[in-house]
């Protein structure tokens, strides 16, 4: 969980909820709700499988950093849960609060399903 991580102070998750179901401007959202980055992402169940994608985004300047897809059983969601956490914690050199783009993987598949979002202060 990155809100456990100090480097990553994380808001509420229910701040984010005005936002669920909306086509929303990153850059107004990051100036609403003060944070400099934003992770956005989707959830869809297949059978015994999920498919979960996310986005890290700079909110100021609306550039993604990073895009990723993981493709996992069902049983596995906790530990999908852990690795999510740690690819983006992976991108911040620590002491630094900018991402090393270099390590991010750009993949596509951002598909329909719930939504899900969390934020870091800026």
């Amino acid at each position: 969980m990155l809100a456990g991580w100090r480097a990553f102070p994380v808001i509420a998750r229910n701040s984010t909820f005005t936002y669920k179901g909306k086509s929303v401007d990153i850059k107004k959202v990051g100036e609403e709700l003060g944070v400099r980055y934003v992770v956005e992402g989707s959830v869809r169940k297949s059978g015994r499988r999920v498919r979960v994608t996310i986005q890290l985004i700079r909110a100021d300047t609306n550039h993604h950093i990073m895009a990723e897809r993981y493709d996992r059983d069902l049983t596995d969601l906790f530990d999908l849960q852990d690795e999510i956490a740690h690819t983006i914690a992976g991108l911040f050199v620590a002491g630094d609060d900018t991402p090393r783009t270099s390590t991010a993987r750009a993949c596509s598949g951002n598909g329909r399903g719930r939504s899900r979002s969390c934020f870091w202060p800026k």
